[in-house]
Parts: C-alpha cells; structure tokens; sequence
C-alpha cells in the first residue's frame, strides 16, 4: 500500500501574482465614478478627527474615487439611529455599540480610532485626589449612562454609586470648574487640562484607565447593509481613512494647521490643536499594533463591564461585529485539494486551522479554500493562493509547471488510518433478566447483534468532526444475529 501525504507549497516567485492584483485594483476603481457617502461625526471639528480631514483635503478619498461629506455633529443627535437610517453612510461611534450589537442593532465596528478612551475626570479641587473623594460631590458629566460608562465603572469599583454624586448637565463650560462651581468635570484628555495649563491653575486628573478601565475611544462603524451590499466601497473607504490617519499623526504641526484654517468652528488656537494632536496620538496607538486595530479579547473585557454595570442584558456575540471582512488584516489564502463531495465539509474541518493561525499571526486573516484539481490548477496560475495543500503526485506537476516549491510535509493526524475503532454491541429489551453474558444460555429470540457503532460513531464524529462518509471509520466484528443469540 502506497502512502500519499498531502504536501503545503508556496509559489517561489510572487512577480506574476503582484502584477496580478495591481491590474485587477486598477480596473476595480477605474469602474467608480466618486461614490458619494458621507460621514457622521460624534462631535465638533477639531483633531478629534483629524484623519478624515486630511484624506478629504490630501486627494485620499478623491483617489479611490470617493466624494465623502463630513457632518459635523448637531445637539441631539443619535448618530448610530442616523447611520443605520441612512442618513449617513458612516459614523463615528464609542465602545457602546457592543451594545447596541447586542440589542439587535445591524452595526459593524470598522476601526478604533484611538486604543484608549480619552475620557477623564478632571478637578481643580485639592481635597479631591480619588475616585472616592468624590462621595457626596457635584460632576458634570452626560446624563446618558453610555456615554460615561468608564467614569462611572471607575466609580463604583471604589465604592461611590451613581446615586451617591450629583449629575450635573454638561454646559461645556470650563469656567464652572474654574469657579468651583462644580468639583469635577468629565472632558477629553486632549482638551481641558491643556486650558487649565495655560492659565497656570493646578487641576488633578482621575482616569478610568488608570483603574482597569480600558475602553476604546472612538470608533469608525457602519451598518450591515454597506457591508453587505458596497464591501468594495467600504473597502477604499477604510483604506483611505486609515491613510488619512496615519499621516495626520506622522505630520501634527500641519495637520493642526489644517485644521486651524479649514475646519475650526470652535476657534481653538493653533497650539491647543497641536496638543490636542500630540496627546491624541499617545492613545492612538498600543504597543507594536497596527494603527486602528479591533481585539475581540479587548471586546469581551468591555462586555464583561457592561454586563456587571446593568447595561448590557441580552446575550452578545462578537461574531460579525469587528471588522467582518477583515480590512485591517492581510488575507492569507490556503488552498485544500478535497473532492467535489468533500468541498462541503472541508470549511468546518479546517475551521480550527484558521483560527489558530489567525491568532497566532494577528496582522493576517487566513482562509481555507477547498478545490477541485481543475480549480486548484487554475487559481495556481493566476496567482490566486499563498499556500497550496495537496498531495505529493499533483504537487510535482504544479512544480514542474509552474514553479512552486515545497514548504513542509503534513503527517496524518492518525497514524493507523482510521480516526476511531468501535466493537460489536449486543441489544435484549430492558425488562428481561438478562444482565450479563452468561444469562444468554439457551436464550431464543432475546437479543440482537446489530450495528450499533455505525449509528452513534456516525452522530458523535459528525457533530464533533464534520466526518460523515463510512470510509472514515473502522468497524469490528459487528454482525446481526436475526434468529438467536445463544
């Protein structure tokens, strides 16, 4: 018996495939005539948003052929309810929309603007120097629950509830903290404490993050539908803010002066926009990730709070949340030589595979992709796959027409060529005195030798294996005695 095991290769010239997809790119957006979309965004101009600044006025959406309207935000409104009615293509929401997520809400988180929220208590009273100094105090922060749910989880691990502060309604105002007319403010990290610097008066900063209280800040998301319906838009849409953003961190001092002559509505000064850009940039970015990276373990930890704090009551799943065609990672395609019968049942058997991958490489999505011989053939001369998996006979005529070399040698997962043994099982009705083996002396008619281990190995390799063909079990000695068994 001649043993065959499958083989991994990987094209050892990527010119062709390189050519390939510059072509393929240049004819998609050719065929775009300036889609108009617009943005919705959660506040006032400012460096907030910087990013989406300098790819309007650098040509980045123009480039990709997008007309992007930027709406700056109005009082009052709901821009997840703004988005998902269409009256915006986009918006830029909080980690609240795990929320909205669970609630039903069709919203499809794209990128984290900033790995850490900006949000912060600030005091220019002395005796206020932690959370729980603050019992019995006037804040001013939103009436809504989400959108302080940091500060307040901050709160409450020190022991001080909601009920136990007076909320204040916020009027933006710094001067009701300068004239103590408040105890504490809720603000941006990037805004308040650079106004109070520069009027030399002395202010403390309590930071949920300090606490264990990590939150996203904002985050680019957007409905279903555009995703569904527009990928290849939503595509060049995140492509070109994730531009935009990018250069707006690497070029502060232009970007803010951009800002300053273009998009100042709040009349901030020059330096406070530059402040605003260099405190932004410290959150923006955690570690070696890549910028705008969504982490469904940071995810989970933000449900968990929510979760404990009331606010999220209905089971969530992440599943099709972040970044559901995976813009922010590299896609890695594997393809797995399987028969047309098999190319059903190939996806779950591999799934594990991907994930693992996925994981351990996090900048990369991979994906296993089950072809025929004609279709693997194909795909490997149009340059289509990263990775090939087939077995050694086919893999030599790939390599000798076109290429490819082999990478690593995938040994069977079980080395007797069966994945599970079962043995004969003999039946009798359950009000009978048979109880064991020797009680069949002379017994008619009572039981049956029958098939048993085909049916339950069938169910339990089925639901545990996606294996659901005969071959790919062992069966010994199980025989059916229709007569007697004595």
């Amino acid at each position: 018996m001649i043993k065959l095991n499958p083989v991994v290769f990987k094209r050892s010239c990527r010119c062709g495939h390189l050519s390939f997809v510059f072509f393929f790119s240049t004819i998609l957006f050719a065929n775009h005539n300036h889609e108009p979309i617009s943005l919705q965004l959660a506040w006032l101009h400012q460096f907030q948003s910087a990013g989406f600044y300098v790819a309007h006025e650098k040509g980045f959406y123009e480039n990709l052929d997008l007309n992007v309207t930027i709406k700056e935000y109005q009082k009052g409104l709901n821009v997840v309810d703004a988005v998902l009615a269409k009256d915006s293509t986009y918006g830029i929401g909080t980690s609240s929309l795990i929320i909205d997520r669970s609630n039903h809400k069709p919203v499809v988180a794209l990128m984290a603007l900033f790995q850490h929220d900006p949000s912060i208590l600030i005091t220019t009273n002395p005796t206020i120097q932690t959370p729980q100094d603050l019992f019995n105090r006037t804040i001013m922060m939103s009436l809504d629950k989400l959108n302080s749910v940091s500060v307040i989880s901050m709160l409450l691990s020190h022991g001080v509830k909601i009920e136990d502060v007076f909320v204040q309604e916020p009027s933006f105002n710094i001067e009701d903290l300068v004239q103590h007319k408040i105890d504490a403010m809720a603000c941006y990290l990037s805004n308040e404490p650079f106004a109070l610097s520069k009027r030399n008066i002395p202010y403390t900063i309590l930071n949920p993050k300090d606490y264990g209280f990590n939150f996203y800040g904002d985050i680019l998301f957007t409905s279903e539908d555009e995703i569904i319906l527009h990928k290849e838009r939503a595509k060049r849409f995140y492509t070109a803010t994730k531009q935009g953003w990018e250069w707006a961190f690497e070029h502060i001092p232009e970007t803010a002066q951009l800002i300053y002559e273009k998009y100042n509505t709040q009349n901030k000064s020059l330096e406070a926009l530059i402040y605003e850009g260099e405190t932004l940039k410290k959150l923006a970015f955690d570690d070696d990730k890549p910028y705008g990276t969504l982490e469904p373990e940071k995810i989970e930890a933000i449900s968990n709070v929510y979760k404990i704090s009331g606010m999220m009551q209905n089971i969530h799943s992440i599943e099709g949340f972040i970044d559901p065609l995976h813009f922010a990672k590299d896609i890695v395609k594997i393809g797995v030589l399987a028969s047309r019968e098999d190319q059903e049942i190939m996806p779950k058997i591999w799934s594990n595979s991907e994930q693992y991958l996925s994981n351990l490489f996090t900048s990369h999505q991979f994906t296993i992709i089950p072809l025929s011989f004609e279709e693997m053939e194909k795909k490997v001369h149009h340059g289509d796959l990263d990775f090939i998996i087939t077995n050694p006979m086919f893999s030599i005529q790939l390599s000798q027409t076109y290429g490819i070399s082999q990478i690593a040698t995938i040994s069977p997962r079980y080395k007797d060529h069966f994945y599970r043994e079962y043995g004969s099982v003999i039946f009798t009705k359950a009000d009978t005195t048979i109880e064991q083996y020797n009680d069949l002396h002379e017994k008619k008619n009572r039981c049956r030798i029958a098939t048993l281990a085909w049916w339950v190995s069938h169910r339990y390799e089925r639901d545990r294996y996606a294996l659901v063909r005969k071959k790919h079990y062992l069966f010994g000695h199980t025989y059916q005695c229709s007569q007697s068994c004595s």
